[in-house]
């Protein structure tokens, strides 16, 4: 039930936000935001599992690095440390047969020899009841699996293009992934 909870917090802010890409479907939408940072290793300490970043702006972090992060001894100061990090949402009508909440969860780490990296996704699809549709899609309420009511603001236009063809009684499947990739890439 936490699972559902955050992908219900999760979708609220992602259908209020202006996104970076979107994409309307004849029977749903999705929203996608994928967010790049690059840091660059200054100095690590093979002995302590420690790796002093600096960021874009200028910040220094320090991190420790625990001993399921394979390969560490191929990082050399001056890699460059590449987070990227995806949310994406996609509603569509329910299908009949389909479970209406699924979650699943996975990660891979690069196997030994390759150079450091690790993924992890996690997708939680919920099925949610529309109580009403306000005004020009700008607006809608429903009510999640748990029987918790939310009106929320949809400021994407896809969305809204979305929002404004529901009516009170029909189910939408609402899927919510949260994605991060790793990757050390060689000095330049």
């Amino acid at each position: 039930m936490i699972a559902t909870r955050h992908a219900i917090a999760a979708v609220i802010a992602l259908l209020a936000a202006t996104p970076a890409h979107a994409q309307q479907r004849q029977d749903g939408a999705a929203v996608v935001r994928t967010e790049r940072s690059v840091a660059i290793v200054e100095t690590i300490d093979q002995a302590t599992r420690t790796v002093l970043l600096q960021r874009d702006d200028g910040a220094l972090l320090t991190m420790r690095i625990g001993p399921e992060v394979r390969n560490l001894a191929q990082v050399r100061a001056g890699d460059r440390v590449v987070v990227t990090h995806t949310e994406a949402v996609a509603a569509r009508m329910a299908r009949p047969g389909e479970p209406p909440v699924v979650a699943a969860e996975a990660d891979a780490r690069r196997a030994p020899g390759q150079r450091p990296g690790a993924s992890v996704a996690d997708v939680v699809r919920v099925r949610v009841t529309i109580d009403q549709v306000f005004g020009n899609g700008d607006m809608v309420s429903f009510t999640g699996p748990a029987g918790a009511k939310r009106t929320i603001a949809v400021r994407n236009p896809d969305m809204q293009a979305f929002v404004r063809r529901l009516r009170p009684g029909e189910m939408v499947d609402v899927t919510f992934l949260d994605a991060m990739a790793i990757t050390v890439e060689p000095a330049r």
